[in-house]
């Protein structure tokens, strides 16, 4: 089903207002709010100010808008719902429904007035905001590409700052932006800001630890991992903190103590592929014993997936191991999936890649019997054939 739109196209009328502030509206429209009562607090807003020209409103639309939708389109329309005891607003943004759309353009409504009222930084914070959550559910699917979103993001939480308007999530914002271009030192000081300004939020402290450990300042990158790990709530998020902190300890020289927060995370998270893999690189790494049983674990998660083929030839690689160890290793697992076509394909396909350089005769062989099942699996124009081929040929 197609959902159905009314517009709202503010049609001009004359309201008597029922409050004598914008501190009484504002504070009917919160408890509106807080009864989840979306539609009916939007209209209030619309009501009180048709032609957004009052700061106070616009910002108490904007915010409402993009918290409490119930649809939205490339977040210039949006629509409301008045919930009712049992329901879920994500559970109805997924759905169907008739809901009153109204436009709210809020990126260039927020530009706009902030030419106005030049010295109000509310309107760059909520415009910060705005870009934010626009990233986050659009990234490069709106009408600007990502790079313009994150530079308007850091732009008017910016000036936020200079303005005394920002908050935690401002410098949270600032610091995952600089995060992602590997700026470390200037991310590492916007989020001990947002740690300072709201010290309950574990992501600020998992991303100042993740980068304490590209600073190479391994002591207090596990003390914020700690943190995050013991705030954090979420098992996934628990776990990839316990395999953060593992990785502090790793860089810095305890093995010892990366293997036990490895497997911390894996108590979470049985099987992770992630927290798994760190632990086949380490044994790999320092020649382990335990290297027989991890291996074999991380290659159950998945072994009709050739990023675990790849990913265990990459470690292999990287810490100049004995390939003869992992190709016996794929030999010894063939018998144990004798008819899943697509196991035997990978297998034999990666040991023939493995076994090609120290003996070409035998890979070519392998690689005949990879093809007889790549052909049970893959279509005939599948990329893998044609690789197949050039090592027959070479």
């Amino acid at each position: 089903m197609k959902k159905f739109f009314a517009f709202i196209f503010g049609l001009t009328v004359f309201v008597f207002s029922a409050y004598a502030s914008n501190d009484s509206l504002l504070n009917a429209n919160k408890q509106l709010v807080e009864a989840r009562q979306y539609a009916s607090a939007y209209k209030q807003l619309e009501l009180a100010d048709r032609d957004n020209k009052d700061v106070d409103i616009v910002l108490a639309k904007i915010e409402l808008a993009i918290n409490y939708f119930a649809t939205s389109i490339m977040h210039h329309f949006f629509g409301f719902t008045d919930l009712t005891q049992g329901q879920d607003l994500e559970e109805i943004r997924k759905g169907t429904g008739k809901f009153d759309l109204y436009i709210l353009k809020a990126d260039l409504l927020l530009d706009s007035l902030s030419k106005v009222y030049t010295e109000d930084y509310r309107l760059n914070k909520a415009l910060g905001d705005y870009y934010y959550e626009v990233y986050l559910r659009y990234n490069d699917q709106w009408i600007m590409t990502t790079d313009e979103l994150l530079s308007k993001m850091k732009l008017n939480y910016q000036k936020a700052i200079s303005g005394g308007a920002a908050d935690y999530e401002s410098y949270f914002v600032l610091g995952y932006i600089e995060l992602g271009k590997e700026q470390f030192q200037d991310a590492a000081g916007y989020l001990s800001q947002a740690i300072k300004l709201n010290p309950t939020y574990p992501a600020s402290y998992y991303n100042l630890a993740y980068c304490l450990v590209n600073l190479k300042e391994y002591a207090s990158a596990v003390e914020y991992g700690l943190a995050a790990y013991q705030m954090y709530d979420d098992t996934m998020m628990k776990a990839d903190a316990a395999r953060l902190i593992s990785l502090a300890y790793d860089e810095n020289g305890d093995t010892k103590q990366a293997i036990q927060w490895l497997g911390k995370g894996l108590k979470l998270v049985p099987g992770s592929f992630y927290h798994l893999k760190d632990l086949v690189d380490i044994c790999v790494r320092e020649d382990y014993v335990q290297l027989d049983s991890i291996i074999v674990e991380f290659y159950l998660v998945a072994p009709d997936n050739p990023l675990v083929y790849n990913t265990l030839i990459d470690i292999f690689y990287a810490h100049k191991a004995d390939l003869k160890y992992l190709i016996s290793f794929f030999r010894e697992m063939m018998p144990i999936f004798p008819t899943v076509d697509k196991v035997q394909a990978n297998l034999y396909y990666f040991t023939a890649m493995l076994e090609f350089e120290s003996d070409p005769a035998k890979a070519k062989e392998t690689f005949l019997t990879a093809r007889n099942f790549m052909q049970k699996v893959y279509p005939p124009e599948h990329e893998v054939f044609g690789i197949i081929e050039k090592y027959l040929n070479k």
